[in-house]
């Protein structure tokens, strides 16, 4: 009973986690910016954490065998784990680099926008947690 209550609060931590190595990640971007060979990366989530909040994976496979792969991902949210992918399908300069600075910026801005506002929804919550404690006083 007391772990569904502070389910949704849980979804917001792991969301927080995802964005707080996003922004890592765009931060190793922006320092790499001037390495030669350096491959751009990001953080896949937002889209697996979708598909398991909703529970409609269209794609379903019959494991038989302990050593079958599991493609059909997970129905816990919280098992949801973002991953660093490199963006190595382009490049933009002669020495093999690819970070865009100025994409790298909006994606930081971005993303600090999206962790602040997620920030706001937890004090909301344990705001309104520490009202009920305290009996609506």
């Amino acid at each position: 009973m007391i772990n569904r209550m502070f389910n949704h609060i849980n979804l917001m931590q792991k969301s927080l986690d995802a964005s707080w190595m996003r922004q890592e990640v765009i931060s190793q971007n922006i320092a790499n910016a001037d390495t030669p060979g350096y491959d751009a990366k990001h953080v896949e989530f937002e889209e697996a954490f979708s598909r398991a909040l909703s529970g409609n994976d269209n794609f379903k496979n019959n494991i038989s065998r302990s050593k079958h792969i599991n493609f059909n991902g997970t129905d816990d949210p919280l098992a949801v784990q973002p991953t660093i992918v490199s963006n190595d399908h382009f490049v933009m300069r002669m020495d093999d680099n690819n970070v865009d600075p100025d994409k790298e910026m909006v994606d930081m801005a971005k993303n600090t926008i999206q962790y602040n506002a997620m920030i706001q929804k937890v004090n909301k919550e344990f705001a309104n947690l520490k009202y009920v404690i305290r009996e609506g006083r």
